[in-house]
C-alpha cells in the first residue's frame, strides 16, 4: 500500500467513520488490502489463496471451489471427525466425562500441536570477556513446542520433556524428531542453552529481557539444568557450595547416594528436604532510580534454606518410589517410612500449600511468599501461584503410593482425589469463563494468570484427566519390536 493510500484510509475513517477502498492498486505496493462489507452479521465468506500459478492454466474455478464453499464445509467436518476419533485412540477419555471437560482436553492437545515450530536463528550466550558480554551460539535449527505461542513463541528446553509427555502419545515420530533437534543444540561440554529464542518472532516478543544464557547455570554433563523456576526462593547470596534438592535429587536417581541427600537436605524442623546454600534471611528489595537494588541486613551463613517449596516436595515424593529395588532399600522414603508420612501431611494442609485450586507453589509460612521479585513489574509466579507441572508430579506420586500396600496407602488415595478433582474443576471451570488455558493460577481464587492459551505444560491438565502418570519402566521404549519397526 503506497503513502497516498494509507493517508486516504486514516482521513475516511477519522471523518466518516468508515473506510471505502478505491479498488486500485499501484505497481509499486507490497501491501494489497481487500475489503468486504456484508448486511448479515451470520455471514460466512470462504478466501481462497492462490499463489505461484499461471492463471490461465490452473483451472482456478475447480481450485477454488475445492477451497470454499460445501466442499470446505465437508472436509472440515471430515478432519473434525478425524480428530476426535484419534482423540480418543491416543488419551481414552472416557465419554463419562461431561462435554466442558472434553473441550478443555481437546483444546489442551489441539493447541500443543498447533504450537510446534520450525525455528531457525542464532542464541545469545553471555561471555563476560566479549565486549557486549555476550557470544553468539552457531547458526541452528529446531524443530519444537513452544510454551504459549503469543507470549514465549521459542523453544525451551524445560519445557519440553513435559510437553512431550503429550506428543508422543499422539505420534511419536514428531517426538523423535524434536528431541533429535535438540540434540544438536549440545556444545562439546554437553551443555544445551535452555531458550531458544531464534528468529524475528521470537525476538519480536518479551524474548529481549530473556536473551543472554548463561551456561555457568547449567551441569556440564547435562544431567541437570536450570529449572526455569524464575522467582523460585533460591539461597539469597549465590555460590560455590549451593546445592539445589531437585537437581541432586536427580543425581541421587542414578548413583542412589541417599545418605548424603538426607544429610545435605533432610530439614527435621521442616520435615521436608530444603535447598542449601549461602543464605541471609533479612534481604530485601529497594527500588533506586528505577533499579531493584538488593539491601542485606544480616550475615549470609551456609546452612538450608527454610522455605518450603512444593517443587521440593514434588521430586522429594516423586524420585524416590519404589520401582526401583536399590532406592528402596537405600533411603527409606518408602511405603512404611516416616518420611513418606510427612511428605503426605504437608502437601494436605491448608495452613502450608493446599487450596481448592491446587497445590501452591511455595509454602504461606515462607517469608518470600506473594512477595515481589527481582523483575520490575512482575507479579510473583513461584512464590504462591499454582502450577501444573508440579501438581502433575505429585499426583503421579500420590496414584503410585495409594496403589502400594502400605499403612499410607488410604491417605494417599485421599489426598489425590481431592487434589486431582480440585485442580480439573479450576481449569474446566476457568476455560469456560475465558475460553483460554492459563500459565498458572491465582491460588486464593483460582483465576488464571500470566499467558494465555499456555498450552505448554499447563496442557498436562489432559493426562491429569485419563489419569496418565510417568512410570519407572524396566524395559526401554524402543526394546518393543512393533516400535522399532515403526521406525525402520
Amino acid at each position: 500500500m503506497c503513502l497516498h493510500a494509507s493517508r486516504l484510509v486514516y482521513f475516511q475513517e477519522n471523518m466518516f467513520g468508515q473506510v471505502k477502498l478505491s479498488d486500485t492498486a499501484e505497481d509499486d505496493s507490497n501491501v494489497y488490502v481487500f475489503q468486504i462489507s456484508t448486511m448479515s452479521q451470520f455471514s460466512t465468506i470462504d478466501i481462497a489463496f492462490i499463489s505461484g500459478i499461471d492463471e490461465k492454466t490452473a483451472d482456478m474455478e475447480d481450485r477454488t471451489n475445492t477451497l470454499t464453499g460445501s466442499q470446505l464445509t465437508t472436509l472440515l467436518a471430515e478432519k473434525h471427525v478425524a480428530f476426535d476419533e484419534k482423540f480418543r485412540e491416543c488419551f481414552n477419555l472416557s465419554e463419562e466425562n461431561d462435554a466442558k471437560t472434553l473441550e478443555v482436553g481437546k483444546a489442551a492437545i489441539g493447541n500443543m500441536l498447533g504450537g510446534i515450530g520450525y525455528l531457525y536463528g542464532q542464541s545469545k550466550v553471555y561471555y563476560h570477556k566479549s565486549k557486549h558480554h555476550f557470544l553468539h551460539y552457531w547458526p541452528a535449527e529446531l524443530y519444537t513446542a513452544v510454551p504459549c505461542r503469543s507470549k514465549l513463541p521459542w523453544g525451551q528446553l524445560s519445557d519440553e520433556g513435559f510437553h512431550q509427555m503429550l506428543i508422543w502419545r499422539w505420534d511419536f515420530r514428531i517426538t523423535l524428531d524434536i528431541v533429535g533437534h535438540w540434540l544438536d543444540l549440545m556444545n562439546v561440554e554437553g551443555w544445551i542453552p535452555r531458550e531458544q529464542i531464534l528468529g524475528l518472532e521470537a525476538l519480536r516478543e518479551e524474548g529481549r529481557k530473556f536473551l543472554l544464557a548463561w551456561q555457568r547455570q547449567y551441569n556440564s554433563t547435562t544431567l541437570t539444568v536450570a529449572s526455569g523456576m524464575d522467582d523460585y526462593p533460591w539461597a539469597s547470596h549465590p555460590s560455590d557450595d549451593e546445592m539445589h534438592e531437585e537437581d541432586y535429587s536427580s543425581i541421587v536417581h542414578q548413583l542412589s547416594d541417599f545418605d548424603d541427600l538426607n544429610k545435605m537436605h533432610y530439614d527435621r524442623d521442616h520435615k521436608t528436604y530444603l535447598d542449601f546454600g549461602n543464605h541471609a534471611e533479612k534481604v530485601r528489595l529497594v527500588i533506586d532510580v528505577g533499579r531493584g537494588i538488593r539491601v542485606t541486613n544480616e550475615e549470609p551463613e551456609l546452612k538450608k534454606v527454610p522455605h518450603v517449596v512444593i517443587y521440593c516436595s514434588s521430586i522429594s515424593i516423586f524420585i524416590f518410589k519404589e520401582e526401583i529395588p536399590k532406592i528402596s532399600q537405600s533411603l527409606g522414603l518408602v511405603k512404611h517410612s516416616e518420611i513418606l508420612e510427612q511428605q503426605l501431611d504437608l502437601i494436605s494442609s491448608n495452613e502450608l500449600v493446599c487450596s481448592d485450586y491446587g497445590l501452591l507453589s511455595l509454602a504461606k509460612t515462607s517469608s518470600s511468599y506473594m512477595t515481589p521479585n527481582s523483575l520490575m513489574n512482575q507479579p510473583p509466579c513461584w512464590r504462591g501461584p499454582i502450577w501444573m507441572n508440579i501438581n502433575y508430579m505429585i499426583l503421579a506420586s500420590l496414584k503410585h503410593y495409594s496403589s502400594v500396600e502400605g499403612p499410607y496407602s488410604d491417605k494417599a488415595r485421599d489426598i489425590y482425589v481431592k487434589l486431582r478433582n480440585n485442580l480439573i474443576s479450576n481449569v474446566v471451570g476457568e476455560y469456560d469463563k475465558t475460553r483460554y488455558i492459563w500459565e498458572r493460577y491465582d491460588q486464593t481464587k483460582g483465576t488464571g494468570e500470566g499467558g494465555r492459551n499456555f498450552t505448554g505444560w499447563s496442557a498436562l491438565i489432559l493426562l491429569i484427566m485419563t489419569e496418565d502418570y510417568p512410570r519407572l519402566q524396566k524395559r526401554s521404549w524402543l526394546s518393543n519390536p512393533a516400535h522399532v519397526s515403526e521406525i525402520k
